[in-house]
């Protein structure tokens, strides 16, 4: 949920990236961390382990501005993508402003990527919260794989509310920054709505 500074003029606004392990939401976050360096960014914080895999969350405070008078910050976090550490999605997720689930592109993670946004569903509905009407964004990740899946047929499977949608190549930086501005714009529009 958003928090509204109303002596400060500002706004701070949660976005979670989410989707199976190592689909690229670190990837995304350290994307735009490196590029937006000329926004107010205090650097991502990752909690460093042997593997390369988040196990706890990444995060990123951003602070974009001022948008029609108002001071806009982001903190943006992502979530480990084993089915095994749910409490800790759960607990990341609790007062989200919106979502971005990055899904694989490869062929053969079709189920993982199931898999992850069930378990996501399941833990926004625990929450209270109804993904029909939250901001919620897919990004289909990893286009320059060598075996991939028809984004037609990973809208089908996964996108069944017909969100908003990006193709992307995060390690590139391809569709990152679109992905960003889809979701941010849905949480302002959705805060907007509400005033």
């Amino acid at each position: 949920m958003s928090f509204i500074n109303y002596a400060a003029n500002e706004i701070t606004c949660k976005i979670v990236y989410c989707g199976p392990s190592c689909a690229g939401k670190t990837t995304n976050m350290q994307w735009i961390y490196h590029n937006l360096q000329n926004q107010k960014s205090n650097g991502i914080l990752q909690l460093p382990f042997d593997i390369e895999r988040t196990l706890f969350f990444d995060f990123l405070p951003l602070d974009l501005g001022k948008v029609q008078g108002i001071n806009v910050k982001f903190h943006l976090y992502s979530v480990p993508g084993e089915l095994n550490l749910k409490q800790n999605r759960k607990i990341i997720l609790n007062a989200v402003d919106g979502i971005v689930f990055i899904a694989d592109s490869s062929s053969d993670k079709k189920q993982n990527n199931l898999d992850s946004l069930k378990d996501i569903k399941e833990i926004l509905t625990s929450l209270g919260y109804d993904i029909k009407k939250m901001p919620f964004v897919f990004q289909y990740n990893k286009r320059d794989a060598q075996d991939i899946m028809d984004v037609s047929e990973m809208r089908l499977d996964l996108n069944q509310y017909q969100n908003i949608d990006f193709q992307a190549q995060s390690i590139q930086g391809e569709g990152v920054l679109k992905t960003f501005k889809g979701i941010s714009k849905l949480i302002l529009d959705q805060i907007q709505s509400k005033n």
